[in-house]
């Protein structure tokens, strides 16, 4: 009988001491949530630039601040892009913030967005204000559902809902709702 109370009291004792180890070593989960949400670094004035295959610039990123986020993606405070063209400036964007994905292939601007378009010679020839955009830098295009409105140079606006712009080829798409004013020619 004192045989068998000495291997219960063992087997008790090393499942006791097993149980204590376990819960000791497990890392706390809700320390590692608390932390999630805070940046692991922050980069102030941060540049970036992408270069195409012959050397040339592809597209240039911006920001006065960079929060990056462990598990999340990075937010920019006042992004500002620059797309180029043959290794010069063509399109410029500029925004309050954003948010860049963790893979880095897709840029968003929550919000009020500016966008404007430099001919070679670097006069502006087009300027549109636009909410909630989805830029793809690699591929230089900007995406949004919201209200578009395109200002021309000659004093022409044009207002829509949607837009897909590939900006490397100077293409813009108006989705729907569109309409143009147009200033008169006099003789």
């Amino acid at each position: 009988m004192r045989s068998w109370s000495f291997w219960v009291l063992l087997i008790i004792s090393a499942y006791t001491t097993w149980l204590l180890n376990s819960l000791e070593n497990k890392p706390d989960s809700s320390a590692t949530h608390k932390y999630r949400d805070l940046p692991d670094y922050t980069l102030k004035h941060f540049v970036t630039s992408k270069r195409d295959e012959n050397g040339d610039y592809h597209y240039q990123l911006q920001a006065v601040d960079l929060y990056h986020y462990p598990v999340s993606d990075a937010e920019l405070i006042e992004p500002y892009l620059i797309f180029y063209q043959k290794g010069k400036p063509s399109w410029y964007i500029r925004a309050n913030q954003g948010q860049i994905s963790v893979d880095g292939k897709l840029i968003y601007l929550p919000g009020k967005s500016v966008f404007w378009y430099h001919n070679a010679e670097g006069e502006r020839l087009l300027s549109i204000l636009v909410d909630d955009v989805i830029l793809r830098p690699q591929a230089q295009t900007a995406e949004t559902y919201a209200d578009v409105h395109i200002y021309g140079q000659e004093g022409s606006i044009t207002h829509a809902r949607g837009m897909h712009a590939d900006l490397g080829k100077q293409k813009l798409h108006l989705q729907s709702a569109v309409r143009a004013i147009y200033p008169t020619q006099t003789p």
